[in-house]
């Protein structure tokens, strides 16, 4: 969904920054709490006659770090126009959301319906898209559950099998069952740490760095489609990630924004190497 704003902003000394608070799993648990971040603009940014389409949308996540840093260009530098993310989990440390608390949070969303940002109110009808991230690592008869009961179309689950570090591989790699092949005599509820162990080796060592890795979300796409099936109940099978369904919904939204970024970040490579 595309709509106009004339919500572009001038800024005095300093730079920009849209400032943006977690949700805990306490205040996930209690319907009392908004359910979304509370947000505010600095001080210094006014309205100007500049019109632009953009899309908002929300992810929930059950992990708090790879999947923000992944995001990062999205919901913290806000490096592009046409897309704008609201990423809420619980905070650092704290053990991120189960996928009955991510449920929980998105019903506390639809039930009060507006996000603050400083003194602009957004109501749900504004957000084009609402996705939960989330591991099937010990959860695969949670998730069963909640798939099997799911009626609202608003929302969609984003499951990646063992974890979220899937996905990061395949913007990265793709031979799975070669280089990751550990993995299919592992337990269950040992894969995600030694998926993450395999992901480290790569590069001399350095490992695959999850800040770079949207800037490969094609070939990501690519190599995830290459590799999905699920079972019976709609869970994705190992080695399987849902992440190229909202990688393919960025890129739609971002257009010919993502191409010039990337341009962009290529010529700063080259010009960086030239020093």
């Amino acid at each position: 969904m595309k709509r106009n704003s004339r919500l572009t902003y001038t800024k005095k000394d300093g730079g920009r920054e849209l400032k943006q608070s977690s949700v805990t799993p306490e205040q996930v648990a209690t319907e009392s709490v908004h359910p979304f971040p509370t947000l505010s603009l600095p001080e210094g940014y006014t309205k100007t006659d500049g019109i632009f389409s953009y899309s908002l949308a929300c992810v929930i996540s059950g992990g708090t770090t790879r999947e923000k840093v992944f995001l990062n260009e999205l919901v913290k530098k806000h490096t592009f126009r046409g897309l704008e993310i609201i990423f809420i989990s619980s905070s650092q440390g704290e053990g991120g959301l189960t996928p009955r608390m991510m449920q929980k949070a998105y019903h506390l969303l639809c039930k009060d319906g507006v996000i603050c940002i400083g003194t602009r109110h957004i109501t749900l009808e504004e957000v084009d898209a609402i996705y939960l991230f989330t591991d099937v690592d010990h959860y695969a008869d949670e998730l069963a559950e909640l798939l099997a009961t799911a009626t609202d179309r608003r929302k969609e689950w984003i499951i990646s099998n063992p974890d979220f570090e899937i996905w990061i591989y395949y913007c990265f790699r793709n031979a799975p069952h070669e280089e990751l092949k550990e993995m299919l005599e592992a337990e269950p509820s040992q894969r995600s740490s030694l998926l993450k162990q395999l992901n480290g080796r790569f590069n001399n060592g350095g490992g695959l760095d999850t800040r770079k890795a949207f800037e490969q979300i094609e070939d990501g796409i690519v190599h995830s489609r290459s590799h999905y099936s699920e079972d019976a109940c709609g869970i994705p099978c190992l080695f399987s990630t849902q992440m190229h369904i909202f990688a393919e919904y960025v890129l739609h939204k971002l257009g010919d924004e993502f191409l010039r970024w990337k341009q962009i970040k290529a010529t700063q490579r080259i010009n960086r190497r030239k020093r």
